[in-house]
């Protein structure tokens, strides 16, 4: 999912953050060079593949999640072709590629964890990544180890993994599937499963630890948010999101089929849906930002009641929100929340202001010095999407929402049931053929004998 395309590190003032194309922009909000923004170095090809019989990647593609070191020291990005990348950024103004690796499969989220290395004091960053089908794995964050060695961690069964979070304290691994649920595994020890988070009656597509790791705020494609107990997996409150993005309906896509020249209607949603994608949460764990899906507006919730309090109207649909502390008036620490969006403006910022968020927009050198940079670059800021992803709703375009199947586990389980009732029904009227058929072949032995019986026996053949 593309729910971190905007991340943030506050001991050092980082952003990092990613438009559209190939390109993964470092922004450095301390720095006091008129240079804030730097793109960084992309990886070169062929990248060191994963596997020795997959064929050689062709290009990067578009930045599908990007992440950042709790220390702002290291960055990582994952690309649509299956390229996982890691760059030294302790210098920003000259970050260095240490790495990159082609992937067994496409992955949708990233972050960064500390694990334990056998024979080192100090733990080692490590790369954990939810791919396709629904497994994560770990990956040593080292120029030495990306490319040579994965691990393993969790995997979710016939499903494909949409999203990802660690807990505060490092213990506890959050991760949403298509499958409508999140689960909550002991981490590292991630074969110790806490809860099963069940309640969604869509894909997931962010999830979220809140009140220092004691609960959980995941998004559905049902277009609800919900907060649930991580000990318990207790539900404890869920939201219905106010605002829809309308859909074709049916009617609608026949009437394009066949002027199209199609006499197959397409299958598509035919109901608004409302996604939640990115959610960012301010330090104090007071309000949690929410994007939509396609929509150019930022909802603001209240926690823990989770109550919208606010709505900010937005130049184009944001790719990201994250939270960023920096030095205030008179010597304090003050949040801004940053929010990139589509051009010319590509980046806004609002500081809280009493109960709420207002812009600061002149004010802030940052903002001026990231949208001189998108006009002068030509940044791109409007994502793109394939034909592979039509079905998943995982995008930030409108286009994804035109889906050619209902991407939901319910229907999956009634598809199963109905293919296998026909199967049934095939093997009796096979066999039922087959006793005919054998009934058929007696009657005619019968005949040749020239007795009485093969009439018989004949006959009952023809009334079967």
């Amino acid at each position: 999912m593309r729910d971190k395309l905007l991340v943030s590190s506050s001991s050092s003032g980082k952003l990092l953050c990613a438009y559209a194309g190939e390109q993964v922009y470092l922004i450095d909000t301390a720095s006091q060079s008129s240079s804030k923004i730097i793109a960084l170095p992309a990886p070169s090809q062929p990248a060191g593949k994963a596997d020795a019989s997959a064929p050689p990647i062709t290009a990067l593609g578009q930045v599908e999640a990007v992440a950042l070191t709790a220390d702002g020291n290291k960055a990582a990005a994952l690309y649509r072709h299956k390229v996982l990348a890691l760059w030294d950024i302790r210098d920003s103004t000259a970050p260095a590629l240490l790495a990159h690796r082609l992937l067994p499969k496409k992955a949708f989220s990233l972050l960064f964890a500390q694990l334990e290395v056998p024979g080192n004091v100090q733990k080692e960053d490590t790369i954990l990544v939810n791919d396709k089908v629904g497994d994560v794995r770990a990956y040593f964050a080292t120029t030495e180890l990306l490319s040579k060695s994965s691990a393993f961690l969790l995997g979710h069964t016939a499903s494909v993994g949409t999203c990802l979070d660690l807990s505060p304290d490092g213990t506890c691994l959050a991760s949403g599937d298509r499958d409508e649920k999140v689960r909550l595994s002991k981490f590292p020890c991630t074969l110790m499963i806490d809860a099963y988070l069940t309640g969604h009656d869509n894909f997931i597509s962010s999830v979220t630890f809140i009140r220092r790791g004691t609960a959980v705020l995941t998004g559905s494609g049902d277009g609800t948010l919900a907060l649930w107990d991580a000990q318990t997996g207790a539900e404890k409150v869920k939201r219905v999101l106010p605002f829809t993005l309308k859909v074709k309906n049916e009617t609608q896509r026949e009437e394009e089929g066949k002027e199209e020249g199609s006499n197959e209607p397409s299958k598509t949603r035919n109901k608004a849906t409302t996604v939640p994608c990115a959610v960012a949460i301010n330090r104090e764990e007071s309000l949690a930002i929410v994007t939509l899906l396609g929509s150019a507006e930022l909802l603001v919730y209240s926690l823990p009641a989770l109550e919208l309090v606010q709505t900010l109207k937005l130049p184009s649909p944001p790719l990201g929100a994250v939270w960023l502390e920096k030095g205030g008036q008179e010597g304090g620490k003050e949040e801004v929340l940053y929010v990139t969006v589509g051009a010319p403006e590509y980046l806004m910022a609002y500081v809280l202001i009493g109960n709420e968020l207002q812009a600061q927009i002149e004010e802030h050198s940052v903002v001026v010095a990231v949208r001189s940079f998108g006009m002068k670059a030509g940044l791109e800021s409007e994502l793109t999407v394939d034909e592979g992803d039509e079905g998943f709703l995982g995008g930030m375009t409108k286009e994804n929402l035109e889906v050619r199947f209902e991407w939901n586990s319910r229907q999956r389980k009634e598809e199963h049931v109905e293919k296998a009732r026909q199967k049934r029904q095939e093997k009796r009227h096979r066999e039922r053929d087959e006793r005919i058929a054998g009934m058929g072949d007696g009657g005619k032995k019968g005949k040749r004998g020239g007795g009485e019986g093969g009439g018989e026996a004949s006959a009952i053949s023809k009334e079967g």
